[in-house]
Parts: C-alpha cells; sequence; structure tokens
C-alpha cells in the first residue's frame, strides 16, 4: 500500500483520532517491532478478539495498519513511513504557529501554566515548563 499523503486535513484528523486512544496506541507501540499475529496481539494486550477487531479497523481505515492473510491467520504492520508523515504534519502546524521573534515557533496557550501536567516538555515547545511564557520571555 502506498501511503496517502496527510496534507489533508480531514486524513490527518483521521490519524490522530485513531492513534488518540490507548489500546490503539499500544498496538502501534508492538507493531513497531515490526508485523504481529492477530493472536499475539489479542495475547499481548490482553483484549477480546472483538475488541481488537474493532480497534485494528481503526487503524487500518486511518491509513495506519495493513494486513496480511496467511492460511486462516492475519498478520497486521505498520504502514512504512506513515507514522513520520503525521509528525511531519504536525510540525508543519507549528512552524506557521505565531512566535515571539526568537526563533521559537510556539509559545504556551494562555492559562495553561495553571494547569498541572499541560507541559509536559517546555523544550519541544520552546517554553519554559509551566511558566506560560516563550523562551525568552515575551
Amino acid at each position: 500500500m502506498s501511503i496517502q499523503p496527510a496534507s489533508n486535513t480531514t486524513l490527518l484528523l483521521e490519524r490522530l483520532q485513531a492513534l488518540a486512544e490507548p489500546t490503539r496506541l499500544q498496538i502501534v507501540e508492538k507493531l513497531a517491532g515490526g508485523e504481529c499475529c492477530v493472536c499475539d496481539l489479542q495475547d499481548e494486550l490482553d483484549a477480546g478478539q472483538s475488541r481488537l477487531s474493532f480497534h485494528l479497523r481503526k487503524l487500518k481505515d486511518a491509513g495506519i495498519l495493513e494486513d496480511r492473510r496467511e492460511g486462516r491467520w492475519a498478520y497486521y504492520f505498520l504502514v512504512p513511513g506513515v507514522l513520520g508523515e503525521v509528525s511531519r504534519e504536525l510540525e508543519a502546524l507549528g512552524a506557521g504557529a505565531p512566535g515571539c521573534g526568537c526563533g521559537t515557533s510556539a509559545s504556551a496557550p494562555k492559562g495553561t501554566d495553571s494547569i498541572p501536567g499541560a507541559i509536559s516538555s517546555g523544550s519541544a515547545l520552546g517554553v519554559a515548563a509551566g511558566s506560560g511564557r516563550s523562551c525568552c520571555g515575551g
């Protein structure tokens, strides 16, 4: 399967929604090591067949996973490059955000300094953790 460009906002949102669920994120983490039989995923995630099928379908519909059949077994794998595509799209969104002029691409939204855990990594956003200010104090 070829990677569909995630420049389409709808596709990017679909992929983000698919990844924004704990079980589906665990599936992606497991498959980052290579393809896996659905029966192994079921055991490793302690998930029932119906529940696991639902989550696999969401990830497959979003273009994050593909599967191959071998006899009666289904093997799932990550679509090569798709997570990098999502990452690049998010970086592009951040690059368009207004900064303070010091070369930082984003600053913390107002009010996030009072929300515990709102900024988990200040360096990733160019923000002093929990301060709500850009890196240069702007």
